[in-house]
């Protein structure tokens, strides 16, 4: 250890020049207030702006400088053979050296950077910025000390005149390879924090390979540059590429989860059939991860999804395709593909369409036909019908003015429709749009008068022929689905703000009232009449969710009002349509489909009597359950559970 710490001196003794160019940088960067055309600015300003450029310039260079003259000049110049001369081992030499030329080099950036430590501009103070002092000391320390053995390795490396620089350069290559990998699976899946996690765990690892490398190239090379270069390229690159390759095995774990290990999912389902969009935490993962699924719900089969791309997805009616917009590099200014996969085909994999958008950020939403052979988009306000086989072009047409996120409506093989299922804002009208695939036109057959709605909900029927307006100034209206004209009114506003409406399977309507604290069901025709009214029970607030099957409606009653905690939470009943009767199923159970992502489409035609968006339910803890339509009692959801 005493020679370790003799070599150290000597070697910091040798290199007091950098601490005579710290000197006189601080020395500069104090006077340079003072120097003419600066002396009506900020004095502390003046000092960062020039430390920001002299300072740092001392210490990086002083630390490559000091790093590339530690072995590599006495290496190539044989006179490494007078430490060996002496009895001093290797180790000593190594870590001797390495101390002291540290240390010249943290002290001389100490010294540049003087003037502006105590600096009252938030350019540079530690005080004035808020940061950590230790953090950003420490960052600081690692990267002069990264670039000096840096230095040295590169110095020893091309001294050499070697071969092993061939190594060398498939070692870099290998791990960059690896690296651009890593990022590459952490970014397209929705990990960025995993990549600076990873970046600052590199970081620590790579200077450490660098000094374990060089103590290795002393050991083992002496005083033969090229068995020092050998032995220095053989440790580096076998620590390095191995953590590299680490960190893609590491990339590969966090994407790896099962749709059983999503925490607080939020669900959406295929109007018909058995596949699911599951999305939520991911557990056991890294903090704050959020993973999404496509899930066949009887086989377990699934479709890991990106967050950046569960929001794209779209079913067709008859369940038997589903599609999303994929990214095809790590930015949303990169292209995106249509990915496809028939989910009715039990071996099906999910293949990539001939549909490509120039921009991911210009897409705003794709829509499958009800057989799944078409698909519409919207992506930099133009409406493209694209065939979904081929990928070609139906029919395009450029929207007017800013359409916003609206929602397309295949109402027949020939034509699409267009609306606006929400509008927040002052009084507007929202044009309805239909767009003739055949002649390529685009019209307005009518409009939707919101008044002076500040928030409003608007329904589409399955059929496309009506709609539901709902807003707290408006109530609840039977709108014609084509021209927007209002049919019939189903409920007053004054009743709007705790009631709820539904499309039925046989086209009738059903209105949620609460009345004295008590809920019902009022029944509509499909023209708007009153037909008959249900009691339901007890309850400050309620839900209305799917059939069932076909006239028993699945309702939530909750002894909470709606704007309080939990208020989702309550009585589940089944109502008998036909009957005008209420059966308890469960208690303390929400709807299971929750109405936050993008993707759950809750103004689209609802799920078909008796799929599995009917039937969901959710416990407090976050379990999924199915009501047996048989009997009407839930059970665990078998595809979800943990």
């Amino acid at each position: 250890m005493k020679t370790t710490w003799t070599v150290a001196a000597r070697e910091f003794a040798a290199r007091k020049t950098v601490l005579y160019a710290g000197l006189l940088a601080a020395a500069l960067t104090f006077a340079s207030p003072f120097v003419p055309g600066a002396l009506r600015a900020d004095p502390a300003e003046v000092r960062a702006i020039v430390f920001l450029f002299l300072g740092t310039s001392v210490a990086a260079g002083s630390a490559l400088l000091a790093g590339a003259t530690l072995f590599g000049t006495d290496l190539a110049e044989k006179r490494l053979a007078w430490y060996f001369s002496r009895p001093i081992s290797p180790a000593s030499l190594w870590w001797g050296k390495l101390a002291g030329g540290s240390a010249v080099v943290l002290l001389g950036s100490a010294i540049a950077s003087s003037p502006v430590l105590l600096n009252t501009t938030s350019l540079v103070s530690v005080t004035a910025t808020g940061s950590p002092v230790a953090a950003l000391l420490g960052i600081t320390v690692a990267l002069l000390f990264g670039l000096f053995v840096l230095a040295n390795a590169v110095s020893v490396a091309f001294r050499s005149h070697s071969l092993w620089l061939v190594f060398d350069v498939a070692g870099l290559v290998a791990t960059g390879v690896a690296l651009w990998v890593t990022v590459r699976i952490l970014v397209r899946a929705e990990a960025q924090e995993s990549v600076l996690d990873l970046a600052l765990v590199l970081a620590g690892v790579v200077p450490v390979a660098l000094a374990l490398a060089g103590w290795r190239q002393v050991a083992a090379g002496r005083t033969d540059p090229k068995a020092a270069h050998a032995a220095l390229s053989k440790t580096l690159w076998a620590i390095v590429v191995s953590a590299s390759f680490a960190a893609v095995a590491y990339a590969g774990w966090v994407v790896s989860y099962r749709p059983s290990d999503l925490r607080h999912p939020v669900v959406g389902f295929a109007p018909t059939g058995k596949w699911i969009l599951v999305s939520g935490q991911v557990a056991r993962r890294v903090p704050e991860f959020q993973g999404a699924a496509l899930l066949d719900s009887e086989t377990g089969r699934f479709v890991r999804l990106s967050m950046g791309t569960a929001w794209s997805v779209t079913f067709s009616r008859d369940g038997r395709r589903a599609a999303w917009a994929e990214r095809d590099g790590m930015s949303w200014n990169d292209p995106v593909t249509v990915v496809v996969l028939d989910t009715a085909s039990s071996g099906a994999v999910p293949w990539a369409s001939r549909i490509v958008v120039g921009r991911a950020r210009d897409l705003e939403l794709l829509t499958l036909s009800p057989d799944g052979s078409r698909l519409a988009l919207i992506a930099a306000n133009n409406l493209a019908i694209h065939d979904v086989s081929t990928g070609a072009i139906v029919a395009s047409v450029l929207l007017p003015g800013e359409m916003g996120r609206g929602r397309i409506f295949f109402d027949s093989p020939t034509s699409v429709r267009l609306y606006w299922p929400f509008v927040s804002g002052p009084s507007t009208n929202a044009a309805l749009l239909r767009f003739d695939l055949a002649t390529k036109k685009l019209e307005e057959t009518g409009s939707v008068d919101y008044g002076e709605a500040k928030s409003t909900y608007l329904r589409i029927s399955p059929a496309g022929d009506r709609l539901l307006l709902t807003s707290a100034s408006a109530g609840t209206w039977l709108l014609d689905g084509l021209t927007g004209q209002r049919i019939a009114s189903l409920a007053q506003p004054d009743e709007t703000s705790s009631a709820l409406s539904q499309f039925l399977s046989d086209g009738r309507i059903a209105v949620g009232r609460l009345d004295g604290g008590g809920a019902s069901l009022q029944l509509f025709s499909r023209a708007g009449q009153p037909e008959s009214t249900i009691p339901i029970g007890a309850a400050k607030s309620f839900q209305i969710g799917g059939e069932l099957a076909p006239g028993k409606l699945v309702v939530n009653l909750s002894s909470r009002e709606a704007l309080q905690e939990d208020a989702r939470y309550g009585r589940i009943a089944v109502v008998d349509l036909a009957k005008g009767t209420a059966a308890e199923v469960g208690n303390d159970f929400a709807l299971g489909v929750l109405m936050l992502p993008m993707w759950v489409r809750s103004d689209s035609p609802s799920c078909t009597p008796g799929s599995l968006g009917t039937r969901l339910l959710r416990s407090k803890d976050d379990r999924l359950l199915l009501v047996d339509p048989a009997t009407g009692r839930p059970s665990p959801f078998s595809a979800l559970a943990r």
